[in-house]
């Protein structure tokens, strides 16, 4: 910019309005008048101009330099912000949390409503209050109020599309609704309920469906129908390896009522999805003080081939559980003849069980009185007291 000051206002012709009127300094220490001086040579040719376009896009590139550098800084500010300042959605979840935490589920679903009628497809939002919607269902349910979670559910889907996903809550709803309307109502003599399998037929994926009944009907209902409950549940997917499953089934085989149907239900569910675990099973009851457990491991070592019952000692065995009065000589001998402490004690409280029970286990003949007098011969040669 070269130097100047400011001589006045003027009026010219064919201008309205005043002009103010500058004129150039010649100033020899201007930046200009020093930039003119050193690339102005003077030679025989004539000046010589060097240098001064090249000062001035030095000047300019700086300039440059400088605006590019303060809209990296301000990008910079910008991500920082972006980076720090939470957005709507990220403080409407973290709300929710904390209302989440103080049990106010139905609050979290409010608050998510209208941030998603303005962004319908929001995942986090949607995951939030579908949470908050679960949770609401699981105290319900924790209260009994079974029927008004069902009811909920539906008005609540029909409202909220998005809530979609807590119609997976309905199988176990409406199974419990069921079962203890069936309960309330009392043994009706059928071991498959109508009831039971129009809950299964309405929903055929669910294996939580089947599950939950066989649980609330634990000992209260038939066996076989909770055996069968837990076999569809496991059929359809579900609860391979389950434990309770495991104890019911192996319960079964030790104790209850005398059902070869029952036997066979428990022992083909063990032996299709605890194969090996019924083979220990097996083995172990073999050697059981329980009657029950005896005959039912018995049956599943022969059904297996097992070499165990190589041992003539088993055939005897069997014939005392089973109440078999053939070879009532033959099993005695073999009876008295056993050294090992564990098959000593085994034998002396098969025969006060058979004895005590009699006649449950004495379907072939076998005579209790002769059982008496075996018992005591075996206590009295073995040092046992009574």
């Amino acid at each position: 910019e070269a130097p100047s000051s400011e001589i006045g206002e003027r009026t010219f012709k064919g201008i309205p309005y005043s002009i103010r009127i500058y004129k150039v300094i010649n100033d020899p220490g201007s930046d200009l008048a020093v930039t003119l001086a050193k690339g102005i040579k003077l030679s025989d040719k004539g000046p010589i101009i060097e240098g001064i376009r090249d000062q001035l896009a030095s000047r300019q590139n700086m300039m440059l330099k400088k605006v590019l550098g303060g809209l990296a800084l301000l990008a910079v500010a910008i991500v920082i912000w972006l980076t720090l300042v939470p957005s709507t959605v990220e403080k409407a979840t973290s709300k929710a949390d904390k209302l989440l935490e103080d049990g106010q589920n139905l609050a979290v679903i409010t608050l998510m409503e209208p941030l998603l009628a303005e962004d319908p497809t929001n995942k986090a939002l949607q995951a939030k209050a579908t949470e908050a919607a679960m949770r609401h269902i699981d105290v319900l349910m924790k209260e009994n109020r079974q029927r008004e979670a069902r009811t909920w559910i539906k008005e609540t889907v029909l409202r909220k599309p998005y809530l979609a996903k807590i119609n997976e809550k309905k199988p176990l709803i409406d199974t419990k609704i069921t079962i203890n309307k069936l309960l309330s109502e009392g043994d009706n003599g059928y071991q498959k309920p109508k009831e039971i399998r129009d809950l299964l037929t309405r929903y055929p994926d669910s294996f939580e469906a089947p599950y939950t009944a066989a649980t609330m009907l634990e000992n209260k209902w038939w066996s076989i129908t909770v055996l069968w409950l837990y076999k569809t549940a496991l059929e359809r997917g579900g609860y391979h390896g389950d434990e309770k499953i495991y104890n019911f089934c192996t319960s079964r085989l030790e104790g209850g009522e005398i059902n070869w149907n029952k036997f066979d239900y428990a022992v083909e569910i063990l032996d299709k999805y605890y194969p090996k675990k019924l083979q220990e099973w097996a083995k172990s009851g073999s050697t059981s003080p329980n009657v029950m457990a005896t005959i039912n491991a018995l049956d599943v070592l022969k059904n297996k081939k097992d070499p165990l019952l190589d041992d003539p000692y088993f055939d005897h065995l069997r014939n005392l559980v089973y109440g078999r009065n053939t070879d009532l000589e033959k099993d005695f001998t073999t009876f008295r003849k056993q050294s090992d402490p564990a098959r000593r004690q085994q034998l002396l409280a098969l025969h006060r069980e058979i004895i005590e029970t009699y006649p449950r286990f004495t379907s072939f003949g076998i005579v209790k009185d002769t059982l008496k007098v075996n018992l005591a011969k075996l206590e009295k040669e073995w040092g046992i007291a009574k």
